[in-house]
């Protein structure tokens, strides 16, 4: 966000399974460190990544974030007042995050693997969460502008 630097770090004895990365924001000056959430894993007993930081909100108040492990990519909704992490995408597998519209109201996601480096459809999902809307099919490697001209009121 404007004031903050989100990140991953391994979780080490704070209430969360050993090893699940959780996400952690330090001021631009390096003080103030913090953890921001404290989720679980989505499948117990896998080799496991945890949440990632993906894409800030213009405003700061909302994350994008990635939740890995092995056999698994899920977009997560991060609060960033509460920490509260929920799945963007509960209905759809396999769901890597790309992500926020300027205003932070949508986010865009691909379906059908780990990373954007594969073909998959172009989903744009309310922050809060739900069925996601394809805009396109087969798609690589998406990236919402900031602040293009091409398409006014995108989000």
């Amino acid at each position: 966000g404007p004031n903050a630097i989100a990140f991953h770090r391994r979780n080490r004895g704070t209430g969360t399974p050993e090893g699940f990365d959780q996400i952690w924001l330090v001021r631009p000056d390096g003080s103030g460190l913090r953890r921001l959430t404290s989720s679980k894993p989505l499948v117990p007993a896998t080799a496991l990544l945890g949440l990632v930081p993906v894409a800030w909100s213009a405003a700061g108040d909302r994350l994008l974030a990635a939740h890995r492990g092995e056999n698994i990519g899920e977009a997560f909704s991060v609060d960033v007042a509460s920490g509260r992490a929920w799945d963007l995408t509960p209905h759809e597998l396999e769901v890597s995050p790309v992500g926020l519209s300027p205003g932070g109201r949508y986010a865009l996601a691909l379906t059908g693997g780990f990373d954007l480096a594969h073909e998959g459809d172009l989903l744009r999902v309310r922050f809060e969460g739900g069925r996601g809307r394809v805009l396109l099919r087969d798609v690589m490697q998406p990236h919402w502008a900031r602040a293009a001209r091409c398409c006014r009121g995108a989000g």
